[in-house]
């Protein structure tokens, strides 16, 4: 079978979502199998509806040409409608109603799931695919689904309908386009795939999609820190390059995650300080990553809790150095909200660092005893978690070697494997037309 692998471009600040979808794109053009695989990318799509309304609508609709993203005749002749009336915008100035109305028009749009992506986008991606003639496509993550060809369709995690509350997946009508896309890609797909049983079941809960489509392939270590860990012996930013940097004085734990809410840096900050306060230990905390909305509120809680001197945001920053913070970092205390399905556990088992990580439904299956679990509800916890390795050397050094052994058995080559052998029992259905 011809085979597309459909990839929208992305920047490497969205951190594991970007190093998943490259590492996993080399990695099967490098080993396609019996059959012919070819990378499509689209470009990113526009602004969404509800990011470009931020300020004036009538200026929002002026600056991104919202009615052009909107390809349904239907919602282009209502949008026009109520930008006939948006004539009347003096200096920025809009018609009292104005903007109440094309924001409750738009959000009528995205519950009906009939957002598009730019018709631009889909044009360029439907010419590419049409040329081709591809028997299957394999989508990674949520991208546009061309339904005309049969596709595979990766699930990172379904964290709208568990945890709803945090704005990431809920505010400004994410959850309104995650359910759009999901709704409908899920059901139509030949097979689902979830890197963890629990995924797995989600699926099957929300969207009722057969049990037999749905395929479990646990994630791969990303590719980034097996290349780190092949050059060990002459790593590109030493221990001291690395403290003098950034001002890191004594043991440090090392967190990293874009700041998002649910990425829990909070109640982290909350654990740092029972450390202190209640088992003595003085310890230095290193938070990696974008800026998605939080890191203010972060900083501030820090101040709050006299922690300014002892955290380190040190942004987003290259694989080189957050390979140097995993290798020299006491431990990595992923406390996240969302998962079990996450890759940074893996890149720390990867480069030896320990993995202090929630006590999230699942882990035990994709980690097994190579984690310390503590409740991302409970600084005190998290703080416990991390005295443990401070108590037992010998434990410590243990988890590292169990946890070397799994990011091994968690290699990109047995993922392309298992994806393979998917086309391969795709390929007796798909031969019966032309």
């Amino acid at each position: 079978m011809k085979i597309g692998l459909c990839v929208i471009d992305m920047p490497a600040s969205l951190g594991g979502g970007y190093v998943f979808r490259e590492s996993l794109a080399q990695a099967a053009l490098a080993n396609p199998g019996r059959h012919t695989l070819d990378l499509v990318r689209a470009r990113p799509r526009q602004p969404r509806y509800a990011e470009s309304l931020g300020g004036s609508v009538g200026g929002a609709v002026a600056r991104d040409g919202l009615a052009s993203v909107l390809k349904p005749a239907r919602l282009k002749s209502g949008l026009r409608q109520i930008a006939g009336r948006a004539k009347r915008f003096v200096a920025g100035r809009s018609v009292p109603g104005i903007d109440r109305e094309l924001r409750s028009y738009v959000d009528w749009a995205i519950e009906q799931k009939l957002t598009w992506p730019n018709p631009d986008l889909m044009r360029e991606f439907d010419e590419d695919i049409s040329k081709k003639k591809f028997d299957l496509l394999w989508f990674n993550n949520i991208e546009p689904i061309h339904v005309g060809i049969p596709y595979i369709f990766n699930v990172f995690d379904l964290q709208h309908r568990l945890q709803p509350w945090f704005p990431e997946v809920s505010d400004k009508g994410q959850f309104r386009l995650r359910e759009g896309s999901y709704a409908e890609a899920l059901q139509r797909a030949a097979f689902v795939i979830t890197s963890s049983e629990e995924t797995r079941g989600q699926v099957g809960l929300f969207y009722g999609v057969p049990p037999d489509r749905i395929r479990v392939i646990p994630f791969p270590t990303p590719q980034p820190a097996v290349d780190a860990v092949a050059s060990a012996e002459t790593p590109k930013v030493s221990e001291a390059d690395l403290r003098s940097k950034h001002g890191i004085t004594g043991p440090y734990l090392f967190y990293p995650a874009q700041f998002w809410p649910h990425k829990n840096h909070i109640n982290l900050l909350h654990g740092l300080k029972d450390l202190r306060d209640v088992h003595g230990l003085d310890f230095s905390m290193v938070f990696t990553g974008a800026d998605h909305g939080n890191a203010a509120h972060v900083k501030a809680e820090a101040r709050r809790l006299g922690l300014e001197h002892k955290v380190h945001f040190v942004g987003f920053v290259g694989y080189d150095e957050v390979a140097a913070l995993y290798r020299h970092a006491f431990a990595m205390t992923y406390v996240t909200f969302f998962g079990p399905d996450n890759l940074p556990p893996l890149e720390a088992f990867a480069l030896g660092c320990p993995v202090v990580l929630s006590d999230i439904p699942g882990i035990e299956k994709l980690y097994e005893d190579a984690v310390v679990p503590v409740n991302p509800r409970d600084g005190r916890s998290i703080a416990d978690g991390v005295k443990k390795l401070v108590d037992d050397p010998a434990e410590r050094e243990r988890r590292v070697a169990k946890g070397r052994l799994i990011a091994e058995r968690n290699s990109m080559s047995n993922y392309v494997v298992q994806m393979q052998a998917l086309f391969d029992e795709f390929e007796s259905v798909r031969r019966c037309w032309p």
